[in-house]
């Protein structure tokens, strides 16, 4: 991270510590904001419905000075805190649009210098009514065949 710069890193497997006063912890987006910079990360929606969002900030550094959290879909604030240390857990449902924007934030409350932070996102999408598989078609398909058959069978039976 270089001083001046807002930035977002993750840790792939395990925890990576490196020089200064921060660490990477896996499971974790390492959110870093910078003094008038907030960091920003955003889910688009893909399809219109119901999202279910739960998430934690957490703190990433051994001398947190403090950071502004916060949460929008659209420009309407779903939460907002500052916190010195510890973690902050969230949670709340949305009914989106194709296409609309839910931004979480952190921004420097303290001296930027050290706060790195831990950000976790959970997002449990709309239901979407999904397209039968190949194999499912030939069920159904065989399956009407098999009620034609029955039918007919019947029909020669009676006569």
């Amino acid at each position: 991270m270089r001083n001046g710069e807002a930035s977002v890193a993750k840790a792939v497997d395990g925890t990576y510590d490196p020089p200064g006063s921060s660490f990477f912890q896996a499971g974790f987006l390492n959110l870093h904001a910078d003094t008038g910079v907030d960091t920003v990360v955003q889910f688009v929606a893909p399809t219109a419905g119901l999202y279910s969002f739960a998430g934690s900030y957490q703190a990433h550094d051994i001398s947190p000075t403090g950071v502004d959290i916060a949460g929008y879909v659209g420009t309407t604030q779903q939460f907002a805190d500052t916190f010195i240390g510890g973690s902050r857990s969230f949670g709340f449902d949305a009914d989106l649009a194709a296409g609309q924007r839910v931004s979480f934030t952190l921004g420097a409350a303290g001296n930027y210098t050290y706060d790195s932070t831990g950000f976790a996102l959970t997002v449990i999408g709309a239901d979407v009514g999904g397209v039968p598989e190949p194999a499912t078609w030939a069920m159904m398909i065989l399956g009407f065949f098999g009620m034609g058959a029955a039918l007919r069978q019947r029909r020669g039976l009676v006569a």
